[in-house]
């Protein structure tokens, strides 16, 4: 996916409720978060810009750079 692609489908996610509202306590950013980003689904590179974010309710997510900015500026919800 391209970051325009990735940061639809963070929307979406966030949109049909498959994301928890972004009430994060603490964002790790930078190279070496790896796994598959909570935001589009993808692969996250070892290359890759990207966050480890650590949520309230559940042990943490992570997102490639463009993801985690549509989830930050999403709206709290509940």
């Amino acid at each position: 996916m391209v970051p325009e692609q990735r940061r639809n489908a963070t929307q979406q996610r966030i949109t049909t409720g498959e994301l928890p509202s972004p009430r994060w306590l603490t964002v790790r950013p930078g190279h070496g978060v790896v796994g598959v980003c909570d935001g589009c689904g993808e692969a996250i590179a070892t290359s890759d810009f990207a966050f480890a974010v650590k949520l309230q309710d559940i042990a943490g997510l992570n997102f490639h750079d463009e993801c985690f900015d549509v989830y930050n500026r999403a709206p709290g919800r509940g």
